[in-house]
């Protein structure tokens, strides 16, 4: 097992530092995706030469997918350049394509854009790559995604391709018909990784027992094996193993891990049926989180919790939860986390028949599209916004609002002056008020 895992990893490893192919086209089930990943970012650090950019967003459609992918390069700006500088690349004078910020750009061509962008601040000198993920985890449109990533890698024969200096993972699958035609392409490579589910668990395994390794080596390990086991469905045996790496990264005062294990004990619960040890665990986790100031994580929390308080119809403790949600997800860098958690909140809000607060809510949500200039997540917050302005106490007010936005969204988010909101909580306020978030925990 340990030669497969190394077989697969070195594999990676020699694709990143030939120079013949560009894209590596890879057939993986939903399942191997996590581990890929994760093997990409052992490379990455054992390299230490390129710039790694994972792409974690599942594929609904072309123009969300886009959206995701160049809000979260938009708004994580400072910290690609931080690590391009460390390469030794220039970051000064160098402005974010117009083209990947407007609406009237094909999603394929949007993501191009942002992609050249980070490439063009890479050194030219000292062989660095921009080592790219597009690994969706789930593709809901199989057409629309092999439409998407034909207009992607389009080039012209005679030139050299865009992409010529990335090294492109790209997720295909055998039920995608342009896998075979991508095959042929002399900058493309397949790959068929050759491990199983069973693998991934033995592999685990092997490492959670592997006495030359270090304690927080075989913890890590064991996390992930449990991880595995509860995916398999071996709840009992996925529980002894998340306790002993909850104690383990709670003694160890690892906060980030503390509370990531205690969320995958809450979700091992949620998907047992067991939903008061679920909701235990999550609000375990609050207060590792919090001292984490891991907006992720507090995120992950507070949006578990607000969506098991509005399913037992609780809809002042889901709001409140939902708030909280909203006002760290904008540290996350992923904008449909974000939209997603002001939506959860308005529909809190009607439910509890507060219709100029989710009002706001979708207002809020919408304006920080508007001024990330995304267009695809719009419709849908919309469409909710409309079905309840009827209710609210000045409707005529809140209709000329809505044009104001729709004028803004159909021309790209020109309409406002406004600095991006997604990701200034990282630097310019707190991820959340705490006793805010312990006082909704403890009711």
């Amino acid at each position: 097992m340990r030669n497969v895992m190394e077989d697969v990893s070195k594999k990676l490893t020699c694709f990143i530092e030939q120079r013949d192919k560009a894209i590596c086209l890879m057939d993986l089930d939903s399942e191997k995706i996590g581990l890929i990943f994760r093997l990409l970012e052992n490379i990455d650090k054992d390299l230490g030469t390129d710039l790694y950019l994972p792409l974690l967003f599942d594929f609904n459609n072309a123009d969300d997918y886009a959206d995701a992918i160049v809000s979260q390069v938009y708004s994580t700006y400072e910290e690609a350049a931080t690590a391009i500088t460390e390469l030794g690349g220039k970051t000064d004078n160098v402005e974010f394509p117009a083209k990947a910020l407007s609406a009237e750009t094909p999603a394929a061509l949007r993501v191009r854009a942002v992609l050249s962008y980070v490439l063009n601040m890479l050194p030219e000198e000292g062989g660095h790559r921009l080592v790219i993920s597009l690994l969706p985890g789930k593709i809901d449109d199989a057409i629309d995604y092999q439409r998407f990533i034909g207009e992607l890698l389009q080039y012209r024969g005679h030139e050299m391709p865009w992409f010529a200096g990335m090294r492109l993972f790209i997720r295909g699958t055998e039920d995608l018909p342009f896998a075979s035609n991508f095959y042929e392409d002399p900058f493309v490579e397949g790959c068929r990784p050759p491990v199983s589910q069973d693998d991934i668990a033995q592999k685990f395994e092997e490492l959670a027992n592997d006495s030359s390794s270090s304690e927080v080596q075989r913890m890590n390990a064991m996390f992930q094996s449990a991880i595995v086991e509860s995916g398999r469905g071996n709840s009992e045996v996925a529980l002894n193993k998340f306790s002993k790496v909850v104690d383990y990264y709670e003694k160890a005062d690892q906060p980030v891990m503390h509370a990531a294990a205690l969320i995958s004990v809450g979700d091992n619960y949620l998907k047992d049926g067991a939903r008061e040890l679920a909701t235990e665990s999550y609000q375990k986790a609050i207060e590792p989180a919090l001292k984490s100031k891991n907006e992720v994580l507090l995120f992950t929390i507070s949006h578990n919790l607000g969506r098991m308080a509005f399913e037992d119809q609780d809809f002042e403790t889901a709001r409140d939860y939902f708030h909280t949600a909203s006002s760290v997800a904008r540290g996350t860098g992923n904008i449909q986390s974000v939209t997603n958690a002001y939506q959860c909140r308005a529909h809190c809000e009607v439910a509890l028949l507060e219709y100029d607060a989710a009002a706001e809510s979708y207002f809020e949500a919408l304006d920080i599209l508007v001024s990330l200039k995304v267009v695809g997540l719009a419709e849908e917050l919309l469409t909710g916004l409309d079905e309840i302005l009827p209710q609210t106490q000045d409707p005529q007010a809140m209709l000329r609002r809505r044009f104001k936005i729709q004028k803004a969204l159909t021309v790209g988010g020109t309409a406002t002056t406004e600095e991006p909101k997604l990701g200034q909580s990282r630097k310019s306020q707190p991820p959340a008020d705490p006793s805010e978030l312990r006082q909704t925990a403890s009711g």
